[in-house]
């Protein structure tokens, strides 16, 4: 889900932090994966990818004791019980 809208160009996206990077509405994509070369246009997104390497889980439902990589993963989750 993205509940929020760029006034600008009228782009959904999840998170008011995305707004304010500067490539934001191009195709621009500066954050690069050391590991497998695939590039990302948000320095966060880069970071979930890095996790699929590491297995870093920082998310935790309390309710089932479950780690995730992202808190949108988590959130997907608990949306599903």
């Amino acid at each position: 889900e993205k509940p929020l809208q760029c006034q600008e160009c009228g782009k959904s996206l999840s998170f008011r932090s995305k707004l304010r990077e500067p490539h934001f509405h191009t195709l621009e994509k500066p954050y690069k994966c050391g590991e497998c070369g695939k590039s990302f246009g948000h320095s966060s997104d880069l970071s979930i990818h890095q996790r699929s390497y590491t297995g870093e889980k920082p998310f935790q439902s309390q309710a089932f004791g479950k780690s995730f990589p992202s808190s949108g993963s988590l959130r997907e989750h608990l949306c599903m019980h």
